[in-house]
């Protein structure tokens, strides 16, 4: 099968997505339509940080303003 594995997202990583997502909004001013948008990739930030993993994606945009909000470890590209 190779070297990928599948993630489940937990109750916690769901309540944290939501977390990032109301910072976004709140601090960052981000429109709301925006950052339901933003809700998947979120969802990925949150749980590649869960299992200390480099998130490798060719999405800078939407996850360089997510790091505004979270740490997590990512590259483009």
């Amino acid at each position: 099968m190779g070297r990928f594995s599948v993630i489940t997202v937990s109750e916690r990583q769901w309540y944290d997505t939501a977390d990032v997502m109301l910072k976004l909004r709140r601090d960052k001013k981000i429109d709301p339509l925006r950052v339901k948008g933003l809700l998947a990739d979120t969802l990925i930030a949150v749980s590649t940080r869960g299992i200390g993993a480099t998130l490798i994606t060719k999405n800078d945009k939407d996850f360089k303003l997510i790091r505004e909000a979270m740490d997590f470890k990512y590259m483009t590209v």
